[in-house]
C-alpha cells in the first residue's frame, strides 16, 4: 500500500458497495493507468469528464471532491456546485491499481 502525503491523510472514505448500482447502470470502458494520489485522481477524472461533457465541466463543477475506498482501492471523484447554484455534478469511480474506470455518471 502506498503511503499518502500529508494532504491525503485527510482523504474522505466511502464504501464501494454503496455504488454497485452506478457501476451496473453507468459502466465506462477505459483504463487510465495507475492512480496513486488524489491529485492524479482529479486530473484523470477531469480528462474523462471533458471527453463526455465538454470543457465547461472545468469551470462549472469545481472544486472536485475525492473519496477513497481503502478496502477495494477505488477512488470516487465528484464535482461540486456553489451553494447558490442549481444543477447536478459529475461522478467517476476509478480503480487505483490500473486506473480502470468502473462508472461515470452525472446527477441533476
Amino acid at each position: 500500500m502506498a503511503l499518502f502525503d500529508r494532504q491525503e491523510e485527510n482523504l474522505r472514505e466511502f464504501s464501494l458497495s454503496e455504488y454497485n448500482k452506478y457501476i451496473e447502470k453507468f459502466p465506462y470502458d477505459e483504463i487510465l493507468g495507475g492512480i496513486d494520489t488524489q491529485e492524479i485522481a482529479k486530473e484523470k477524472a477531469e480528462t474523462v469528464w471533458v471527453e463526455i461533457y465538454g470543457n465547461q465541466i472545468k469551470k462549472e463543477k469545481k472544486p472536485y471532491i475525492v473519496f477513497f475506498d481503502s478496502n477495494n482501492e477505488v477512488w470516487l471523484v465528484t464535482g461540486s456546485l456553489p451553494t447558490d447554484m442549481d444543477g447536478g455534478v459529475p461522478y467517476i469511480l476509478i480503480q487505483k491499481s490500473d486506473g480502470k474506470v468502473l462508472a461515470v455518471w452525472h446527477d441533476k
